[in-house]
């Protein structure tokens, strides 16, 4: 974004997938019977590990559930999102120059796997001094 041009993003929806190497969804973690979990998140910092909603760097966040049975046979996969711009009525302004996608998972082991995030975006016109500051809040 161009701050000192008085561009700056307005994100509208965040829309996450995560697939393993087959491109197939749900994405099986293949952990053998371990039920485990994948978070994600949206930052306009880079992070060392997925941060709390209370980060002021987060923009959105999410991530899968499995359980298992003995066979092994997933018996469940759940997509949650945690924060996205959809909850706010008038989009998510963003103001920094980057935006990072950070992934993490609680298991070791299992199929690798993407993780895609489609953003929905305008750029829109805000004064230098307001610009400036959200960026500033954003860091």
């Amino acid at each position: 974004m161009d701050v000192l041009g008085q561009a700056i993003l307005k994100i509208h929806g965040v829309y996450p997938a995560v697939r393993n190497a087959g491109n197939n969804l749900p994405y099986d973690m293949g952990l053998n019977n371990v039920d485990g979990s994948l978070s994600w998140q949206l930052t306009t910092q880079t992070q060392t590990e997925i941060q709390g909603l209370t980060d002021k760097s987060v923009i959105a966040s999410g991530g899968v559930i499995q359980s298992f049975d003995n066979t092994p046979k997933m018996i469940m996969s759940t997509l949650q999102e945690d924060m996205n711009v959809q909850n706010f009525s008038n989009g998510y302004l963003v103001a920094t120059e980057d935006i990072y996608l950070g992934v993490d998972r609680s298991t070791t082991g299992g199929d690798e796997c993407d993780v895609d995030v489609i953003l929905e975006c305008s750029v829109t016109k805000m004064s230098t001094s307001k610009a400036l500051a959200l960026a500033l809040s954003q860091q």
